[in-house]
């Protein structure tokens, strides 16, 4: 599958390079940036079905999360996701 210019001249595919953080593989180069008060639960699930290769959630405090305030876990909230970064701010 290959794209065509404006003049009609072929554009080279994206080269289908697998991508790996860590040493763990993605299934896609889709990576959702963490956006503090965007990337909540729902919207990282909604766009982990869509297909992302890896989510990103909000910045955590660690204090809020060993406190077990509600919103804290919230945001590290993992289900029926595929690839997953969590932040905490120590």
């Amino acid at each position: 599958m290959c794209a065509t210019a404006a003049r009609g001249e072929r554009i080279a595919p994206f080269p289908r390079v697998p991508l790996a953080i860590g040493g763990i593989p993605l299934s896609n180069r889709v990576i959702l940036a963490p956006m503090s008060g965007i990337t909540d639960a729902p919207f990282r699930r909604l766009v982990s079905r869509l297909g992302a290769g890896l989510v990103v959630s909000e910045m955590t405090a660690s204090e809020a999360l060993v406190a077990g305030q509600r919103e804290a876990r919230l945001r590290g909230l993992a289900d029926a996701y595929g690839a997953l970064a969590w932040r905490a701010a120590v």
